[in-house]
């Protein structure tokens, strides 16, 4: 019995070897096929998972109470909140070639509570400021609901060196009549092409049209804390420049920015010389940030070669996660500016002026900002244009301004929003117009509701 079953095992061994030498080539196939199928069923089940993971239910928004607990726990603040939402708010659509669409739609009623209208002075009646707020830039009318300004903006942001973009900022409404001289309810606040030369870090050059790198302020009333504008922005800086910029950011402190430009909102040359423009902006961290701005250049309507120079310091300082400080200051200068009545000589004329905005966010919704600002047209030249009729002229004559606003702002959504505001506006002079005659006083308050998408 057993020489059978050794017999047989035997047998079954020779055979077993024999087909495996035989086979040897296929078993070796069907293992890396078995190992490759292997490989795919894994593939899938990940793919299954990210599937799975896409389809779950959202997370639930955190409540109030949710919100304050995580910041009392260490959080995210109610700051970082905030920024979230308006980094939403300025999410642009993207179009065929990366091209952007933002803008925005700003409306507004103002009250002057002088009551501007036919006004005295010396005896003598006077109506070529009737209903106008005295020396504002932008929110000129008095008693009225104004469409101040629709922005549309289009551009094609850099994303890397060689790369080459655009950005045109078209405005209609009231804005564009101060920009243009009263000429135009539309208006190219913007329009320029970019090209990110590869050199070092990347140096942008652009050609056309810029919003000026001075001031605290800008000309949209939404991006600002308050509804009216600074006497310095107004009467101190320019607006816009036309012509080539260059800016270099050297390292994360500091960015430069050159550039040569037509002069002070001059889209043509109004004479045979240009301006030079420049900024040195420095980013110390996320809570300072100071701008050193300048401008010099001849701005007469003429080939004299007078010039007229800018300094313009900027610092924005977070101290608190709640609360932000904009501090400017601008001293300004020009050569000739005028002919003193008294004389056929040319004088000299002096500007400058600070201001303090403080903004405090008091919930996700709610913020109040307050500005003072005092303004000194030393040789009165700045605010000449925007005198009386009745008033002799500021020209050789020192006019200091002050003026206190506080401005309340409620976010209805993320893209809207409504503020109110209450002014007051001071002279050394009897300058503003009130119903009846001249004051050295001006208060306004005004309404604003605005959407940006």
């Amino acid at each position: 019995m057993r020489k059978h079953i050794f017999v047989s095992l035997a047998v079954l061994g020779v055979v077993f070897f024999g087909f495996a030498d035989v086979y040897a080539d296929e078993i070796a196939d069907l293992k890396e096929m078995l190992k490759k199928q292997s490989e795919i069923i894994q593939q899938l089940q990940k793919r299954l998972e990210q599937v799975e993971q896409r389809q779950a239910p959202a997370t639930p928004r955190p409540t109030a109470a949710e919100h304050k607990g995580a910041e009392e726990k260490g959080g995210a603040t109610l700051s970082d909140r905030l920024a979230a939402v308006e980094e939403r708010v300025k999410a642009m659509p993207e179009l065929p070639g990366g091209i952007k669409i933002s803008g925005l739609l700003d409306t507004s009623y103002t009250y002057n509570f002088n009551r501007p209208d036919n006004y005295y002075v010396g005896g003598t009646r006077y109506t070529d400021k009737n209903r106008k707020n005295s020396y504002r830039v932008f929110d000129t009318e008095a008693d009225s609901f104004n469409v101040d300004l629709f922005e549309l903006v289009v551009e094609k942001p850099l994303a890397e060196k060689g790369d080459a973009g655009f950005r045109v900022d078209l405005n209609v409404g009231e804005t564009p009549n101060v920009l243009d001289g009263g000429s135009d309810d539309f208006e190219f606040q913007q329009a320029y092409v970019t090209w990110r030369a590869p050199i070092g870090n990347g140096l942008d050059i652009s050609l056309g049209k810029f919003v000026t790198l001075l001031g605290a302020e800008v000309i949209e009333a939404p991006l600002n804390y308050n509804i009216s504008r600074s006497y310095l922005f107004g009467y101190a800086i320019p607006f816009t420049h036309t012509g080539v910029r260059f800016q270099y950011p050297v390292n994360d402190l500091l960015s430069v920015t050159m550039g040569i430009n037509n002069g002070w909102d001059n889209e043509t040359d109004n004479n045979h010389a240009k301006s030079i423009e420049g900024q040195l902006a420095f980013n110390f961290s996320e809570r300072y940030q100071l701008f050193v701005n300048g401008i010099y250049g001849a701005e007469q309507d003429d080939n004299s070669g007078r010039k007229r120079g800018v300094i313009d310091l900027v610092a924005v300082l977070k101290p608190v996660d709640k609360l932000t400080l904009v501090l400017n200051y601008d001293y300004g200068d020009e050569q000739d500016a005028y002919t003193d009545s008294g004389t056929a000589a040319l004088r000299r004329a002096n500007w400058q002026g600070f201001s303090a905005i403080a903004n405090y966010d008091f919930t996700e919704k709610f913020s109040l900002a307050a500005r003072a600002e005092y303004f000194s047209d030393d040789d009165g030249y700045r605010l000449n244009s925007s005198r009386p009729s009745g008033v002799a002229s500021f020209e050789g004559r020192s006019i200091e301004m002050e003026e206190y606003t506080l401005t309340a702002q409620y976010r209805l959504t993320p893209s809207m929003a409504v503020r109110a505001e209450i002014r007051l506006d001071k002279s050394d002079e009897d300058i503003f117009v009130d119903e009846k005659k001249l004051e050295d006083n001006q208060v306004t308050g005004a309404l604003e509701f605005y959407y940006r998408f």
